[in-house]
């Protein structure tokens, strides 16, 4: 008679999964929120000030009064500044509430976008504690807060400009975000497209249609 061989229990642990890294998007909103806080922080006094600070900004922030009472930019109101800078201190005047403040809201907003704009270029090219340097570096250095804490036409010049360098660097992104969206999008420029071209041999019978007709710019009353 065979001999018995009494089976032994063993256990074993599944093994160990490494933790999952933080999902990038998230690290970015966090990283973005710190850095816009901290700019913001950096220009609250000079947003704040009661008195202007530098010649452009006394300058500009009159500019910004005289359109509150309706004066056309570059008819009635003198700027050498290019062609976007004035409806947008008139924008940000408006969203700032035309608080003795507002016209300084286009720099501020200025300073907030070119530090995330330099963070998400930087993120491209390095890790992230570096990306975080040198957004601190812009944010803080003395020759950016010279134009993104008065008003000054430097500011969004820069922000707009970094942000198409961020933006180059993020083009495979665009190559995979873009054909998605213009599929979406596809049927209302084939509607848009066909509305027009009836609008321009019929605009009485185009600006017959309901929410056509509230159109100021295509049918005029």
């Amino acid at each position: 008679m065979g001999s018995v061989v009494p089976a032994v229990a063993t256990t074993s642990s599944p093994p160990s999964t490494p933790p999952a890294a933080a999902p990038r998007t998230s690290s970015w909103g966090v990283a973005a929120l710190v850095l816009a806080a901290a700019t913001v922080l950096l220009r609250l006094p000079a947003y704040l000030a009661d008195r202007h600070l530098t010649v452009d900004d006394g300058v500009f922030g009159a500019s910004a009064l005289a359109m509150r009472t309706g004066a056309l930019p570059y008819r009635e109101v003198f700027s050498s500044q290019g062609p976007l800078f004035l409806p947008l201190v008139w924008v940000f005047d408006l969203l700032g509430l035309r608080t003795l403040d507002a016209p300084r809201l286009l720099a501020l907003a200025s300073g907030v976008g070119l530090v995330l704009a330099t963070y998400a270029a930087a993120r491209e090219l390095t890790d992230r504690p570096r990306a975080l340097l040198a957004a601190g570096v812009v944010a803080a250095t003395g020759s950016v807060l010279w134009v993104t804490a008065p008003i000054a036409a430097d500011g969004p010049a820069l922000a707009l400009a970094t942000a198409t360098v961020a933006l180059a660097l993020v083009y495979w992104a665009l190559r995979v975000v873009l054909p998605a969206v213009l599929r979406i999008l596809r049927p209302v420029f084939f509607i848009a497209f066909i509305l027009g071209t009836v609008w321009i041999f019929f605009p009485e019978a185009t600006c017959s249609i309901g929410f056509i007709s509230k159109l100021p710019v295509v049918c005029v009353r």
